[in-house]
């Protein structure tokens, strides 16, 4: 049973964690062209055809699957995923509009996969999600009954494809960069988390 505490400690670390995306995305993805999945790839596709900012196209494609989230799989669900799918657009907007004066190359990369490492981690553990791939994934499991993890493997695989013709190859190349970086960092935080949970 969730607490008013556990509820308010939840809501934070998804703050947070939506903070940290948008910085990252922002200022160390956007200016290394670094590919990425979900609905920040998808709007990085459309944004290469458009003058619109990328946190505008994010914020639609999120409203879209919100709406398509509440249609197929419930309003609980997409209750659960509205804070995160509003909030990481928004401070993509402020980081957009006062960028952050990091250098680019391969330590940028690197540093920013260990920063999206971070912040997945906190919204994991917040129990919540950012939209995207995990809403997409619930309507197709809801849908054809398509296992999660592999429609969010196959969505995110089609956005990398389509940017490496959309914004180049070198955009997949440091995107699998960052996700190896991203991917260790989650193991540690989340296997730390564990650990101290039954201790």
């Amino acid at each position: 049973m969730l607490t008013y505490r556990k509820v308010i400690m939840n809501t934070l670390m998804e703050m947070a964690g939506c903070l940290i995306m948008a910085f990252t995305v922002s200022n160390f993805y956007v200016n290394n062209s670094v590919a990425v999945g979900g609905a920040t790839g998808l709007s990085l596709i459309i944004n290469h055809f458009t003058d619109m900012p990328l946190s505008t196209l994010v914020l639609l494609v999120n409203i879209g699957l919100l709406i398509a989230g509440g249609i197929f799989v419930g309003c609980r669900f997409a209750l659960s995923t509205l804070l995160g799918s509003i909030m990481f657009p928004l401070f993509l907007r402020v980081f957009e509009l006062c960028p952050a004066n990091i250098s680019s190359g391969l330590s940028s990369v690197i540093v920013g996969g260990e920063l999206m490492g971070v912040a997945c981690s906190l919204i994991f553990l917040s129990g919540t999600s950012t939209g995207g791939s995990d809403t997409l994934a619930q309507i197709m499991a809801k849908l054809f009954h398509l296992p999660c993890d592999k429609t969010i493997m196959l969505f995110d695989g089609l956005i990398l494809f389509l940017l490496a013709f959309t914004n180049g190859f070198s955009y997949v190349g440091y995107g699998i960069i960052a996700l190896l970086f991203q991917t260790v960092t989650i193991r540690i935080i989340t296997t730390y988390q564990a650990r101290n949970s039954q201790s």
